[in-house]
Formats: structure tokens, sequence, C-alpha cells
């Protein structure tokens, strides 16, 4: 075991002194001693000190710091305990077992992944291995590997319109006892499906997923060289060396909120240069638009907490009740305690933003890489009945919206009267099926559901504690001429443009947009719009069946504006928080006029 040893580095802590952290590679961990340990952690977390997710202790503050932050800490006057110096994890688990070889136990990448292989070949018609950066991401992480993931379900072959739930683990790497929860999550749903009721129940209602390790280069980095590394390993490009971004820092969703990630390089909690940089994060903002998860679980260690929530951003308040009922439910199955999320910038955030109340970060064990029998006690005592807790849930309430006169599904908005979000997440009915899904509490709740070429339609739902309340909905045409223009927002750079109810008679038309957007949406003086350099490049535009900014009869199936037009993710390079509006003309026989939309804003 290592030896403790203590380095006396001055009198007295003197909190308001803290300087910035340098940052570089993490080569220690450290407990600081401190008279108000709150105080420090509050400090060191503000000015880049990986001290985020480790616990608070009476009379200290644990870190793991490089050896330019431990100069720092020196010169500020700190009394500093070293726990443990970096060191490759084959190394630390042969110096437990007093030997050169790495004992039977934690296991590297590359078994994680043999062992999902050979659990897909054992129960074929159960479990599928997807590499999610290939079918959701930009294919690969920045050193090249795959992001395995398993899919159980009873016909996991197909894409069933059931309940998604995702598992994810390690997302910071050095937390090498979150991936064994994945695997043995996988490995006991499966071995228990067809004996177990509550197993089989779970698998045969729902699409599970569960990913063991979300950062895989650094996962071999942990392995091979540093077992405190917690960044992915892409360079930051900045020619001072520094590699790394804190995967659960770079998420669209408040990335760039006061309690983001580090604006520093060097920082262990580095946020990216921009939103949503890393092919990882990529990946998972693809997989969740794609899946829809309904639940989520994100699996970190430690502190023996289930966190959730919003840290420095407004959540409505019937969904901060459900979420905070949810966790307390989680807590009492894991005998953990519940606790605010420490960050924005994270997964578990942006699943909350766009898809789910349902997701929550469990804080595991009581350091980053206990010992494996400790590891397993606490999976099959605490996790496992965790994960099921999660698989039993039901989804307060779901339906699905579809077009009253052909039943085709509808993508559509959901809005909850008295549910306000404030921050640009939202709630819609999603294709292929048209479902969607609400987490409420339970009570009379008056349900909105709008898409455009549809009129609204409203309607009272009664929602039932501890079940689920099935209410769909059947949206008849509006008749209005309606412009469709949509982002995810966050900086995504994604775009859809649509138009419905194209006026009988139309011959040609626009579609302008402007970016001065100083103006009330629809205050401008042509057609809504205050008009700018883009605005007069739409109406130069030459006519084209097929035309963006100027289309013309006869229109072409499968091209806009018979169909819509869609950019995904990463198409547009705009920065987070420019508005754009947008206005649909249509014309008749000698340039007459028909009609036009209302202006539209979105903001990317």
């Amino acid at each position: 075991m290592l030896r403790r040893f203590f380095v006396v580095l001055g009198c007295a802590t003197v909190l308001l002194g803290q300087p910035p952290s340098p940052g570089g590679p993490p080569s220690y961990r450290v407990e600081i001693a401190s008279a108000s340990p709150d105080a420090l952690h509050a400090i060191m977390e503000s000015r880049g000190y990986d001290v985020s997710c480790l616990a608070i202790g009476p009379g200290f503050v644990r870190a793991v710091v490089s050896v330019a932050e431990l100069a720092v800490l020196e010169a500020a006057g700190h009394r500093v305990t070293l726990v443990e110096a970096a060191q490759p994890m084959w190394a630390k688990l042969a110096s437990r077992s007093g030997g050169g070889v790495v004992p039977t136990g934690y296991r590297d990448l590359a078994t994680i992944n043999a062992d999902l292989a050979t659990l897909a070949a054992t129960y074929p018609g159960l479990c599928q291995v997807v590499d999610a950066a290939a079918e959701y991401g930009p294919g690969a992480t920045f050193e090249g590997r795959s992001i395995t993931v398993v899919k159980i379900s009873d016909n996991v072959s197909i894409d069933e319109d059931e309940p998604e739930v995702l598992f994810v683990s390690a997302h910071h790497c050095r937390e090498v006892v979150t991936p064994e929860i994945g695997v043995s999550l996988a490995e006991a749903l499966l071995s228990g499906y067809g004996t177990d009721p509550a197993i089989t129940a779970a698998v045969d209602g729902q699409e599970i997923w569960i990913a063991p390790v979300w950062n895989p280069d650094g996962y071999e980095y942990v392995w091979t060289t540093n077992n405190l590394w917690r960044k992915n390993r892409k360079p930051s490009g900045n020619g001072n060396g520094d590699v790394g971004v804190d995967l659960n820092r770079n998420y669209p969703f408040g990335w760039d909120y006061t309690c983001g990630g580090s604006t520093n390089p060097g920082s262990q909690t580095y946020r990216g240069i921009a939103a949503g940089s890393e092919e990882e994060t990529q990946t998972m903002v693809g997989f969740l638009r794609a899946r829809h998860f309904t639940k989520m679980i994100d699996f970190h260690s430690f502190a023996e907490q289930v966190r959730r929530g919003y840290p420095c951003a407004a959540m409505p308040t019937p969904v901060d009740d459900i979420s905070l009922a949810e966790a307390a439910l989680l807590a009492a199955a894991s005998s953990y305690v519940v606790a605010p999320s420490c960050c924005l910038g994270g997964d578990i955030h942006q699943h909350m933003a766009e898809n789910t109340a349902y997701t929550f970060l469990p804080e595991t064990h009581t350091s980053f890489q206990p010992s494996y029998v400790s590891a397993l006690t606490e999976i099959q005592t605490n996790l496992l009945p965790l994960c099921m807790t999660v698989l039993a849930r039901p989804v307060p309430l779901t339906g699905l919206v579809t077009d009253a006169t052909s039943g085709a599904p509808i993508a559509a908005s959901i809005d909850v009267d008295g549910v306000v979000w404030q921050n640009g997440e939202r709630r819609r009915a999603h294709l292929p099926n048209g479902r969607y899904n609400q987490w409420l509490p339970e009570g009379a709740w008056s349900v909105t559901v709008d898409a455009p070429g549809y009129a609204p339609l409203t309607r009272t739902v009664n929602v039932a504690a501890n079940a689920t309340t099935v209410e769909h909905f059947a949206l008849g045409p509006s008749g209005a001429f309606e412009l469709e223009l949509s982002t995810y927002g966050w900086g995504v750079g994604d775009l859809l443009i649509d138009l419905h109810g194209i006026p009988p008679g139309t011959t040609e038309g626009f579609t302008l947009f402007s970016f001065a957007t100083t103006q009330t949406v629809g205050a401008g003086n042509l057609f809504g719009l205050q008009p700018d350099f883009y605005t007069l490049q739409g109406l130069l535009s030459p006519p084209a069946p097929t035309g963006l900014f100027h289309w013309v009869t006869p229109f072409l199936p499968g091209f806009f504006p018979a169909a819509p037009f869609s950019l995904p993710a990463g198409s547009l390079e705009t920065l987070s928080g420019t508005s754009v509006d947008g206005v649909g003309i249509a014309l008749g026989p000698a340039f007459g006029f028909l009609g036009a939309t209302a202006p539209v804003r979105i903001t990317f």
C-alpha cells in the first residue's frame, strides 16, 4: 500500500489566496487540510481544480492534482497529505496482489469488449452489440476507437415501440469501478431472463441499452499509463501540450453556464473549445436524438450519492418534484443519499433538456478504484437493486400523436400548463412512431399538442401515481400557411425548414431569412422581417423547383418545398445564441400575392 506522508506547507489555509489551477496531467491524489473545507472546496472548484466529484471530509478537501498544482498549493501555504501517486492501472492491481501479475478482477478495454461480444453470441435473440460512434456519432473517437454498447430486448433485432432506457459508465475513465456495473447488469439481465419475473418483465417491456465505457481512449490510457486520468485524449492544440476534455462538461446544454467546466485546457474539468466539440459527446447527442431515451442513468464514482437536477439553472417545479421523488426511490434501493448535481454540461443535463426528466447520476462506492471484491459486493448489494428499480418505474404519461385523417405519426411539441421551461428545453412526440413520454407528478394536467400544419389540441389528462396513463392525440389540419423553422439549439448546428398549407394556386414563392433580430419577432417592415443582406440574397435567388429561397411549381417529391429541408448536427458553424428570423411567401400567376406565413425566430 502506498505510504502516506505529510508535506507541511505553512501555518494555515488562506482561502481567499487560493490561486487558479495551472492544470497539467494528474499525478497525485491528495488531502488538503482546512478548517473550512466546504469553503475551500467551493473556491478550488471555481478555479479549475479537480475536486468536484470528490468527497469533503472533516477538516480536509480531497483533490487530484498535477505537479504544477501541487507547487501552487505549496506556495499558498496549504498542508497536503499525499494519498496516491499516479501509475498504470495494471501496476496498481499488480501491487495489490503482491507480485508482478495483474490479479483476476477489473477488466481492461479489450476484455470488456470481448465479454460483451460473448454475451451477444450466447444470447443472440436478446443481446446485440452496437458501435455507437459509428452508428450515431462521427465514426470513431479521436484515437480511432469504437464506443461499444449492447442492446438488450426480447426482440433485439427489431426496433419496437417501447420505452428506451440507457445505462452508461466511464465518462471519467479513472472510475474503473463503473464499467463493472454495466457488464454485471448485462450479465444479470441475460442470465435471469425467463426465470426471474422482474427481469423478464423489464426485458420484454423495454429496450435496454448499456454502455460500459463511454471514454475508451481515456480508459486505455488509465490502464497503460496513468490511473488518475479523467478526460479523453484529444490534444488541445494550445501549444502547451495540454491533452483532453472533461466529457461530462462538454455537452451543449449548460456548457457556458457559471457552473459549467473550466476554460483552462490544462484543467481536469476543462469543458472543451466549444459545446459538443468531442467525438464522444457528439456520439451521445446523436444517440439520445435517435433513441429518445425515457430513462437514463450515468454511473460515476465516488460518493455513494444519487445526483440530480440543475445546480445553477431554473427547473419547472413539477419536474423538480418528480425528479426528487424518483431520486429518493433510487437512493433507498441503493442505500445512497440524494444530492444535487455538481455542475452543468453533463450528459444527464442534455437528456433532461431534450428527452426526459428521469435522468440521474449515481456516484458509486468510496474510491475510484476500490478492491475488486469490494466493487462486486457493492454492485450486488447496492447497484443492481438500483438498476432494477429504474427498470421497474412506470412512465407517468405516454401516448401517440397521429394525423386524424391518415393515422400517420406526427412529430409534435408537447406543452403542459404549469410546466414552464426557461432554458430552451423541449418535450416532443418523435418519429417514427409519434410517441411522447412525460414525467409528471400525480394530478390533473392540461396538455397541449401542436405541430406545424395542424390545429393544436388541448386536453385535461389525469396522471395516476405509480402507474402509466396512456393518452393519444389525433390532430386535424389547420389549413393555415405556416413556416416550420427549428433547431436543437445550444450551438449544435442543425436546422430544419418546412412549409405547411401552401395556398392552392401557388405557382412560386420565397423563403426569406434575416439575422437582424434586434427587434421583437414580427416587428420588421418586410412581412415581419427586419431585412438584411441575407434577405436580399433570398429575393435575388433564381427560381427553381427545388429552390430553398425561391421555389416554383411543379414541386418535386422528396425535395423542398414538397418535403422538409434538413441539415444534421454539425452542419452549421454558428455561435451558440445566434438567432435568425424566417418567413414564407406564396405567389400566384403574374406574381399575385396569395399569402405569407407568420414570422418565426429560432436561436442556434
